[in-house]
C-alpha cells in the first residue's frame, strides 16, 4: 500500500522539506526520503539542486541513508544513474518503498548498478524502522 510520509507518525521528525521540480525531498537527522512526483524522469541535471540542499544539510562528508519512497510512477536515466553514482558517494544505505510492478523493474535496473546493498520493502515505516536499527547498531556493535 503506497502511503505518504506526511501520513506516518515519522512525519513529526522531519528537520527540513525541499519541494522541487522532480519531487518532494523530506530530511531527517540520519536520512533523507524521497517522493518523486508522477511522470518525471530523474536525471543527473535534475538532481543537481537536491545533490546541493544534501551536502549543505549534511556537512562535513556525512553519509546519509537515503530512502526512495515510490508512490508515483517515474524513470531515472540509465546513463545519469551511473554519472550519479560515481560522483557521488555520500550515500551510506539505500531502501527502496515499492509495490507496483514498474517500481519492481526499476529495483532490478538499479541493483545492476549500485554496488552496495539495496534493501527493499512495501512500507514506509518498516524502511524507515530498519534504517533507525541500522544506525543504531552501527554505534553500539564495533
Amino acid at each position: 500500500m503506497k502511503i505518504k510520509l506526511n501520513d506516518t507518525k515519522y512525519s513529526k521528525e522531519i528537520k527540513k522539506t525541499h519541494e522541487l521540480k522532480i519531487g518532494t525531498f523530506f530530511f531527517f537527522e540520519k536520512f533523507i526520503v524521497a517522493e518523486i512526483n508522477e511522470g518525471e524522469n530523474v536525471n543527473w541535471g535534475n538532481c543537481q539542486e537536491l545533490i546541493k540542499l544534501a551536502i549543505d544539510f549534511y556537512p562535513n562528508e556525512i553519509k546519509v541513508n537515503y530512502i526512495s519512497n515510490r508512490i508515483n510512477e517515474y524513470s531515472v536515466s540509465p546513463a545519469d544513474w551511473l554519472k550519479f553514482l560515481k560522483n557521488v558517494n555520500r550515500i551510506k544505505n539505500y531502501y527502496i518503498v515499492c509495490s507496483s510492478k514498474s517500481s519492481f523493474t526499476n529495483l532490478i535496473f538499479e541493483k545492476l548498478f549500485f554496488k552496495k546493498r539495496i534493501y527493499q520493502t512495501n512500507s514506509l515505516q518498516t524502511a524507515i524502522a530498519k534504517c533507525l536499527e541500522q544506525e543504531k547498531n552501527q554505534f553500539t556493535n564495533p
